[in-house]
């Protein structure tokens, strides 16, 4: 890089401050949920190509969010509950079935994550995922056991130039 400015990536208002005034040709969000939808935002202001509009980023990167979308057209997902507040998860696990995930709606790298396997640790965990979410917004859902896979991709100018595939492998509550 040609020059380095200290900022928060995930404030729209400090990034399209910095684009305006250094007269940036391109924008590259970091790997970072809250900072592509702050970039999201920019592109939208300032008509940079190639990302989402910001109400899709903000579907496509929060938990709850997305969850609902994917249930509203169909797609099956495990049973959830938006909670925000404690009082709102305690009314949930009357109606979902243990284990649970208890999770931010706004984290990514399965930090601030819990599996409860039974009612013993929910309160813990819930509290642990409400004070790291930044809106104050938990997710309770159904686990389900399985494998996990990611996919990544880069698209330049509409075709992708480089993709990879992984497997994943995750510790319970590490």
């Amino acid at each position: 890089a040609d020059e380095y400015i200290a900022a928060d990536y995930t404030s729209s208002w400090e990034i399209q401050q910095i684009c305006e005034s250094r007269s940036v040709d391109y924008l590259v969000s970091s790997c970072h949920d809250l900072a592509y939808i702050a970039a999201s935002v920019v592109a939208k202001n300032l008509g940079y190509p190639g990302f989402d509009l910001p109400e899709i980023a903000e579907t496509l990167h929060s938990k709850n969010l997305l969850r609902l979308a994917l249930k509203n057209i169909g797609v099956i997902t495990p049973q959830f509950a938006d909670c925000k507040n404690l009082d709102e998860g305690l009314s949930a696990i009357k109606t979902l079935q243990f284990p649970l995930i208890v999770k931010p709606v706004d984290l990514t790298g399965g930090n601030g994550i819990t599996l409860c396997n039974d009612k013993s640790y929910f309160e813990r965990a819930f509290l642990k995922a409400f004070s790291l979410s930044r809106r104050n917004r938990v997710i309770v859902e159904e686990f389900l056991l399985g494998t996990y896979h990611g996919f990544s991709g880069l698209v330049i100018r509409g075709k992708v130039a480089s993709f990879f595939i992984d497997d994943e492998y995750y510790v319970p509550n590490t």
